[in-house]
């Protein structure tokens, strides 16, 4: 009765631990191209916290880098309506802007996204400056300014200087 006992809580541990997923879980199954895996992740985290812009950013960023930009985009505006003062939400939004060559739309919401970090968040400057470098139309010296005040907030950062 006992062994049965235990089997069952260390089932239940397994069972809530693999449900339980982090942000980086998320994003290191992104980054290895887990897509799939990754969408499962990024659900069971909204789920958890529905009102963090974040995870749509993030779950977004995964759509996009599985060229899906019209599930990005999608995931960038519920971030936006779930939480309209989260900074990154706009970068994405202005991030698939940029890519359909809606540049001055895509600008109007990076601006957006600077002014709510209120110039304090790096990550938010690295993301534009990464879709400056990384796009079919490049803004390069915008990128380095970007990345310069980045280096300002986070000197220690190493995806400053990656970016650089």
């Amino acid at each position: 009765m006992k062994t049965i006992k235990l089997m069952v809580a260390a089932l239940m541990i397994t069972t809530f631990s693999a449900k339980a997923q982090t942000l980086q879980d998320a994003l290191k199954l992104t980054t290895n191209e887990q897509y799939e895996s990754a969408d499962a992740a990024y659900k069971s985290l909204i789920q958890f916290a529905p009102a963090n812009g974040e995870f749509y950013f993030y779950y977004g960023e995964n759509f996009f880098k599985n060229d899906n930009m019209t599930q990005a985009l999608v995931q960038f505006q519920k971030g936006i309506e779930v939480n309209a003062t989260h900074p990154l939400c706009y970068v994405g939004l202005g991030k698939v802007q940029w890519y359909q060559g809606k540049q001055a739309d895509a600008k109007a919401n990076f601006y957006k996204a600077t002014t709510l970090a209120q110039g304090k968040n790096a990550t938010v400057l690295m993301k534009i400056a990464e879709v400056y470098i990384n796009a079919e139309n490049k803004n390069i010296s915008e990128a380095l300014n970007l990345l310069a005040l980045a280096d300002k907030l986070e000197p220690k950062n190493p995806e400053v200087y990656i970016l650089m």
